[in-house]
């Protein structure tokens, strides 16, 4: 089997050094300890473990963790199986997170199964690894960073409830995602997080949740309905911008803001059910949060709280709507 170094698998990663000991001296000098180690690997070889061709840093040298790096070749097409510990120089780490970009670009690799020792996923970790189908989470992971996973052939994914945090578009772009569970731990949906994900029809919004980002679910054009927790204050700009299948929309009265393009081009609404009391807060050019060139949304019912009929009708935003009636 031929042996693949390949450069251009190694130019993206980012690599990052780590403080590893220092001595507080007036200018407080550091000294900086980066050790990794590199294995070759095949490509074509139809599954890897990581002391096969993965490359490992060490993280902290007082904690004996690890960090990993990447890939020795960019063109591996197959499986891979992520080490729980890693060897450098002798001694054994403890592999905690995914490095910046340890994936990137990777187009062939199939599946991922990482150990429960992982407890961070960095930014774009596995961006355009666009075979990625199947990928086993760690159970102990708290946090998964920007662009993650975005575009990538993931289809499912379960999120364990130990993530306390997920960055910014981490799964746009993901064009087969039709079922994800999110982790109940998350209090906020980050911007474009979902956005352009064709296939996903149908997620549940954890309670606890307080906002939904900007562009979160933009272009979900298969999502059919969404629960929108008690608990979400904020919904961004764009949130739900081309939900096309959506028939209605209901808005719980822990809402006070709401951004400009939130529910535009929803076409396929039948009637928003808004909760709160107080109607909300309408941000930007207020015009456009419902509106659909295709099927006016202003045109069908508007549901609130019979007592507050009168303050929606007057209601900056909310009196476009030409239909507003008592919830029943």
């Amino acid at each position: 089997m031929s042996k693949n170094y390949c450069i251009s698998a190694l130019k993206p990663l980012n690599i990052k050094f780590f403080l590893t000991d220092y001595c507080n001296m007036k200018h407080h000098l550091f000294i900086i300890l980066v050790i990794v180690t590199l294995v070759s690997c095949s490509d074509n070889s139809p599954q890897i473990k990581g002391s096969d061709c993965l490359i490992y840093a060490v993280l902290s040298e007082t904690d004996k963790t690890a960090y990993l790096v990447g890939i020795n070749s960019v063109n591996y097409a197959g499986d891979i199986i992520i080490d729980s510990e890693a060897i450098i120089e002798n001694k054994k780490y403890k592999v905690v997170s995914i490095g910046v970009n340890a994936f990137s670009n990777c187009r062939n690799i199939r599946s991922v199964k990482m150990p429960n020792t992982i407890t961070q996923i960095n930014n774009e970790a596995f961006l355009n690894c666009e075979a990625l189908k199947s990928i086993s989470l760690s159970n102990s992971i708290t946090t998964i960073g920007e662009y993650a996973f975005s575009a990538s052939a993931i289809d499912s994914i379960i999120i364990p409830n130990s993530v306390k945090s997920i960055g910014a578009d981490a799964f746009g772009y993901c064009q087969r995602l039709s079922k994800i569970t999110m982790s109940t731990a998350i209090t906020s949906i980050a911007d474009g997080i979902f956005e352009s994900c064709y296939k996903l029809s149908y997620i549940t919004i954890p309670d606890g949740v307080t906002k939904i980002g900007a562009s979160a679910f933009h272009s979900c054009s298969s999502l059919k309905s969404i629960n929108i927790p008690s608990t979400v204050k904020i919904i961004g700009y764009s949130a739900f911008k081309y939900c096309k299948q959506l028939t209605s929309i209901t808005i719980p009265n822990s809402v006070i803001s709401i951004d400009e393009l939130a529910f535009s081009n929803c076409s396929s609404i039948e009637g928003v059910t808004v909760n709160a009391i107080t109607p909300p807060s309408l941000k930007g050019l207020v015009s456009n949060i419902f509106y659909s060139a295709v099927n006016n949304t202003y045109n069908k019912p508007l549901y609130v709280p019979k007592e507050s009929i009168e303050l929606y009708k007057s209601a900056n935003g909310w009196k476009l709507f030409s239909n507003i009636r008592a919830i029943q």
